[in-house]
């Protein structure tokens, strides 16, 4: 027998076993759906873009061009206790709370307003380079998402980049991350035009548990209502608060999170392109709004955060505007209302086992 008929079956098996490990290593997180234990009242006309909940007390933003609002909610009823308007131009998103003060993200327009959490004045801004789309604080800073597959964490006092990571499932980007609620470590993302919410390890970025939340809403309601959108943890009990734009309903549900995830109350919760455009509603056909200028930088009024409640035991440095360099949201003109999930992707050592494979068959008919 030759050299290479000796060597071809194990190069061979080789190649069999490096492709058995990339189809076998793909492992998608789990996923679970929600159970639902109460059901709420929802304004239809609000067109959410973000959820806190603090002490028992629900506040919302709304977008729309000329209908954006920041809210105190009654959960139990639904009916709006307390409001106040963004100017006509602003497209309201993403809504956090910290020591006292919300921070209200708005579209295009890369202005962040602060406003004091009982009296809703307005008590200075922040600026950003990119859009804005969601926000929470997980205790330590401010967590955003601009429409890409990156979490951007920033500084609690001035709202500066401290740095970002890319989410994936397994190997695999996880774009259009919406609506975000810090929570015990971890983060929860809305991901636009899907009935989707991936819980996300913010340190790695990789997604842990998928939330199915399809079916929450009878065929019936689901007319006329936009996407999910909007999570709300209740440290009580334990439970989520979810709704999502024009929805006539907001939804008290458990979530059996993947191990890991257990919610704690004490560690980072909140005391909280895009044809078609994602801060439109889907089914509005009319004008984007423009992209502004790039606004100047003001300075909040007061810190964001107090020296003696900064989790990490020191305040930031003076206010002033975030640096550049946050990676823009990215183009998903190709996605649809309900895009797949993010497929599989095979690990490193599954690709080394078909590489060595692949190499084995070649040097068995070089011989």
């Amino acid at each position: 027998m030759s050299r290479l008929d000796r060597r071809a079956p194990r190069a061979s098996l080789a190649l069999a076993l490096g492709l058995l490990a990339v189809a076998s290593t793909a492992v998608a997180a789990p996923t679970i759906t929600p159970r639902v234990i109460a059901t709420f009242p929802h304004d239809p006309a609000a067109f959410t873009q973000g959820l806190v909940l603090h002490d028992g007390v629900l506040f919302e933003s709304t977008g729309l061009a000329g209908e954006s609002s920041l809210r105190r909610v009654d959960r139990s009823t639904g009916e709006v206790l307390q409001s106040v308007a963004l100017p006509a131009e602003h497209f309201g998103e993403g809504l956090a709370l910290f020591n006292g003060r919300f921070v209200q993200l708005t579209w295009m327009h890369g202005i962040a307003t602060l406003r004091d959490q009982t009296t809703f004045a307005e008590l200075g801004t922040f600026t950003y380079d990119t859009e804005g789309w969601g926000l929470c604080h997980d205790g330590r800073r401010f967590v955003m998402t601009d429409g890409s597959d990156r979490l951007t964490f920033r500084d609690s006092t001035t709202f500066e980049v401290l740095g970002s990571v890319p989410v994936q499932e397994d190997g695999v980007a996880v774009p259009r991350l919406n609506e975000l609620e810090c929570v015990g470590g971890h983060v929860l993302a809305n991901v636009w035009l899907t009935d989707t919410i991936v819980h996300i390890d913010p340190e790695t970025g990789n997604v842990l548990t998928k939330i199915d939340a399809a079916g929450l809403l009878t065929p019936a309601e689901a007319n006329g209502a936009d996407v999910l959108n909007g999570i709300a943890f209740d440290a009580e009990t334990g439970h989520y608060l979810l709704t999502g734009k024009l929805w006539p309903k907001l939804f008290e549900v458990e979530l059996q999170l993947a191990t890991g995830a257990t919610a704690n109350p004490d560690a980072g919760n909140e005391p909280t392109p895009p044809t078609p455009s994602p801060q439109e509603p889907i089914a509005d056909t009319g004008a984007e709004p423009s992209a502004p200028s790039t606004p100047s930088a003001p300075v909040p009024s007061t810190p964001v955060a107090d020296a003696s409640l900064e989790p990490d035991g020191a305040p930031g440095p003076a206010p002033a505007a975030p640096v550049n360099g946050v990676t823009p949201a990215g183009d998903d003109s190709g996605c649809s209302m309900r895009a797949a999930p993010a497929g599989d992707a095979p690990s490193v050592l599954a690709w080394v086992s078909l590489a060595a494979g692949l190499l084995a068959v070649f040097v068995a008919r070089r011989g």
